[in-house]
C-alpha cells in the first residue's frame, strides 16, 4: 500500500542535512562577526585619525609654547648674567674705593690710629683683590702697635689665615721685624756695646745696679722695651707652633750665603718668665742663625750641623745630645751654656767663639777639635781647668 502524504512529512531528516544547516548558520554568524570587526576597525581608524589630528594640534601648540618658554628663559638668563656682572662690577668698584680709603688709614706712628688702620685692613684678608696686600701691610704695621690685645688679635689672624706651609710666611717676617726693632733699640741704649746684646742686657737688665750708668733717655727706652717684650713672646710662640705643625724645618728664605737652607739671622727667641723655648728634636741643619738671640732655648737632641751661629747669644741654651758638626761659631757667646752632655762638635772651630762657659772649657779639650795654638784656649778659658 502506498504511503500517505502525512507519512512523507514525518520522514526523519538525515545527518547530512543537519550538518549543512549548521554550517550555513555558522557562515552567517561569521559573516556578521566579520562585518562587526570591519565596522569596529573602521571606527577605530576614524578615532585614531581624530586622536592624531588632535595630537598634532596640541603638539603644534606645545611646540610654540616651548619655543616661547625657551626664548623667555634665555632672555631671563642673559638678564641675570648681565645683572650679576653689573652687580659684581659695582661691588669691585665699591671694594676698590674702600681699599683706597683703608690704605689712607695705615699708620706707623704706634698710636691708636695704627690699631684702627690695621683692623680695617683685616677686613680685606678674604678679599679676592686685596688679600695679599692687606696681609702684607698688617705684617709691616704690627711692630708699631703697642696695644697687647690688638697685636695678639692681628697676629693670630695672620697666623690663622695665612698659609703656614708658605716658605715666605708673613709670620716669620713679623718675627724678624720685631727682633730687628728691639736690636735697634738696644743699640741706641748701649751705644758702646757690641752686638749681640748680652743676655742680661736689654731683656733682663738689673735696674738697681745699672740705672746710674744710663741716661734718663736710655732708662725710658729700657722701660719701653720691657713693656713690649710680649711681642717677642708672641712671635716666638707663633714660630714654635709653626715648626711643630709643619715638620721640623724652619721657613725657607733667601739666605745671605747660598749653602744655608734658611735665614733666621738676628731672630730673637724668648718666652716670658724665662720659660724654655722648646726646640728639642728638631732639624735645623744648614740654618743661618747669625746674630740671633737664643736665650734659654732647648736644642736637646736637635740637629744644627752645618749651620752658622756667628755672633749668636746662646744664653743658657740646652745642648744635650745636640749635633753641631761643622757649625760656624765665630763671635758666639756660650758663657752660660752648661748642658752639653752627648753633644757632637766635629769640625767646629770653638776657639773662635767670643766666650765659653767653664763646662765647655772642660768639654772641648777632650771632645772637641784641637786649637791651632794654646793661646787660643787661654784667651777663652784662662787656664787648662777653666776661667
Amino acid at each position: 500500500m502506498p504511503e500517505s502524504p502525512q507519512d512523507q512529512t514525518n520522514e526523519p531528516v538525515s545527518s547530512a542535512d543537519l550538518s549543512a544547516n549548521k554550517l550555513r548558520a555558522e557562515i552567517r554568524n561569521l559573516d556578521a562577526s566579520t562585518k562587526k570587526i570591519k565596522w569596529e576597525a573602521a571606527n577605530a581608524k576614524a578615532q585614531n585619525n581624530e586622536v592624531k589630528r588632535k595630537r598634532s594640534f596640541y603638539e603644534r601648540i606645545l611646540s610654540t609654547t616651548q619655543a616661547t618658554i625657551v626664548l623667555a628663559l634665555i632672555t631671563l638668563m642673559f638678564q641675570i648674567v648681565q645683572f650679576g656682572y653689573t652687580a659684581r662690577q659695582g661691588r669691585l668698584a665699591d671694594e676698590s674705593k674702600q681699599w683706597k680709603d683703608a690704605v689712607k688709614e695705615v699708620s706707623f706712628d704706634g698710636d691708636s690710629k695704627a690699631v684702627g688702620g690695621a683692623m680695617v685692613l683685616e677686613t680685606f684678608f678674604s678679599s679676592d683683590l686685596h688679600s695679599g696686600e692687606a696681609k702684607t701691610l698688617v705684617a709691616v704695621t704690627l711692630p708699631f702697635i703697642k696695644d697687647v690685645n690688638a697685636f695678639d688679635h692681628l697676629f693670630e689672624q695672620l697666623r690663622r689665615r695665612d698659609g703656614w706651609a708658605d716658605p715666605c710666611c708673613l709670620i716669620y717676617s713679623v718675627a724678624q721685624s720685631i727682633s730687628l726693632s728691639h736690636r735697634e733699640l738696644a743699640k741706641s741704649i748701649y751705644k758702646d756695646a757690641k752686638l749681640p746684646i748680652p743676655s742680661q742686657g736689654l731683656f733682663r737688665i738689673n735696674l738697681s745696679s745699672e740705672i746710674e750708668k744710663l741716661t734718663p733717655e736710655a732708662s725710658l727706652k729700657i722701660e719701653e722695651a720691657r713693656r713690649r717684650e710680649w711681642q717677642i713672646d708672641t712671635v716666638t710662640q707663633g714660630l714654635l707652633d709653626f715648626w711643630r705643625e709643619n715638620g721640623t724645618r724652619p721657613p725657607q728664605a733667601d739666605s745671605a750665603d747660598p749653602p744655608y737652607s734658611a735665614d733666621l739671622r738676628t731672630l730673637i727667641l724668648r718666652l716670658d718668665e724665662d720659660a724654655v723655648v722648646n726646640l728639642s728634636g728638631k732639624n735645623f741643619t744648614h740654618v743661618y742663625f747669625k746674630g740671633a738671640y737664643l736665650h734659654n732655648v732647648n736644642f736637646s737632641d736637635s740637629d744644627l750641623s752645618g749651620g752658622n751661629l756667628s755672633d749668636v747669644d746662646m744664653g743658657s741654651a740646652q745642648l744635650r745630645g745636640t749635633r753641631l758638626d761643622g757649625v760656624v761659631v765665630h763671635g758666639a757667646d756660650f758663657d752660660n751654656v752648661t748642658d752639653v752632655e752627648g753633644s757632637s762638635w766635629k769640625g767646629v772651630r770653638w776657639w773662635e767663639a767670643a766666650r765659653l762657659s767653664n763646662k765647655l772649657c772642660q768639654w772641648f779639650p777632650e771632645h772637641g777639635e784641637k786649637p791651632e795654638s794654646p793661646d787660643q784656649y787661654l784667651r777663652l778659658c784662662g787656664s787648662p781647668t777653666g776661667h
